[in-house]
């Protein structure tokens, strides 16, 4: 009975979360002529939002998933939490770093990839992963899910609005202290494959400039992963006019016609 008048508040307690808008948000929407606070252009900037579970709320779902002896209790609580309120990437990370095996880590990500609200920050949650197979199967499940919902948003949620028109003079891209962050976190992998696998999907779902563009393909040493960084990061690119800053950031000239041939250029 305990259990039961326990879990009905956590429900009542995500829920509301779900009606949680920051301060930020809201008054961004009073300045667009008091537009809803949930609207499309409101909870982005550049593709990006402000967002996450609120911190009472947060600190009692992880509270209640520590309060599960078993990944599978646990599993059921972040089904929950995944249902009822969306999360930023950084407290996903949290979230998988309380299951005990990596299989359960894995399935706690999916479940909850379909309530973050700042996807393009999603390659944090990789650093909770112990092993590079758990981070592949993870990877693969992500593909499936934005190549099956295109244009899908959480319950009532928040995706990215489409790619901005190419202006010659528009400013754009990744705000710079997530970037840094972004290239801190690439320069920290060992293997260009892993450097690859946190440029791809720290992209997906963001912005960024040609110039940063270049600065992540010079992460990576091997030619192959910068080909495969480049074909990556072009649909991101919100000054592709600018594109051609990217060119130098390849170790070889045979790569920059491998890119351009990939992409029809």
């Amino acid at each position: 009975m305990k259990r039961f008048i326990a879990a009905a508040a956590v429900v009542f307690m995500l829920s509301l979360s779900a009606c949680y808008i920051s301060p930020e948000v809201a008054s961004q929407a009073a300045a667009n002529n008091s537009a809803p606070a949930n609207s499309y252009n409101n909870q982005y900037d550049n593709g990006y939002a402000t967002c996450g579970m609120n911190a009472p709320d947060y600190d009692m779902l992880l509270a209640t998933i520590n309060n599960e002896s078993f990944d599978d209790g646990k599993l059921r609580v972040i089904k929950s939490a995944g249902q009822y309120g969306y999360l930023s990437s950084a407290q996903v990370a949290q979230i998988v770093d309380q299951m005990t095996f990596d299989d359960g880590k894995a399935d706690a990500a999916i479940i909850l990839y379909d309530a973050v609200c700042d996807r393009q920050n999603w390659y944090v949650v990789y650093n909770a992963f112990d092993f590079d197979s758990t981070k592949d199967k993870v990877e693969s499940a992500v593909a499936s899910k934005n190549r099956g919902n295109q244009g899908y948003a959480p319950q009532g949620g928040m995706m990215p609005p489409p790619p901005p028109a190419q202006h010659a003079h528009r400013a754009c891209g990744m705000n710079q202290a997530d970037f840094e962050q972004l290239v801190s976190t690439v320069e920290r992998q060992s293997f260009s494959d892993d450097k690859l696998r946190i440029v791809k999907s720290a992209t997906s779902y963001g912005y960024i400039s040609a110039a940063q563009a270049a600065r992540l393909i010079k992460l990576i040493t091997s030619s192959q992963g910068q080909e495969d960084a480049a074909v990556a990061l072009y649909e991101a690119v919100c000054d592709r006019q600018n594109w051609y800053v990217v060119y130098d950031s390849f170790t070889f000239k045979s790569t920059r016609d491998s890119v351009d041939r990939r992409l029809g250029l």
